[in-house]
């Protein structure tokens, strides 16, 4: 699929701010989809509803159905093993809990 292809099956579920399609550069194939691609919606909702109908179906010429799900956000896996150290060492080092509040992000 194109990214074209792509925000035309994701654009029905509201306002796309950016796309990404992968491409794999090694196959020496210029501009072959790698078969993932990213969407970024305007609102939470709008992604919930698009995981929610989308998820499972197979696209129109497609021989598969498409798996579609929120993608890892790897600032949040930093920050958790940043936030895991900290505590760890504030306990050894106060010999007390450290309280902190995760943050969300859209």
């Amino acid at each position: 699929m194109t990214q074209k292809d792509v925000e035309d099956m994701f654009s029905r579920f509201g306002h796309i701010i950016n796309s990404r399609v992968l491409v794999d550069q090694a196959t020496g194939t210029t501009g072959a989809s790698r078969g993932v691609a990213f969407i970024r919606f305007d609102k939470r909702a709008e992604a919930e509803e698009a995981v929610k109908t989308l998820n499972g179906q197979k696209p129109p010429g497609a021989a598969e159905p498409i798996t579609v799900k929120f993608a890892a956000n790897p600032n949040q896996v930093k920050n958790t093993q940043i936030i895991s150290q900290l505590y760890h060492n504030q306990s050894r080092r106060f010999g007390g809990p450290v309280h902190h509040q995760a943050q969300r992000f859209r």
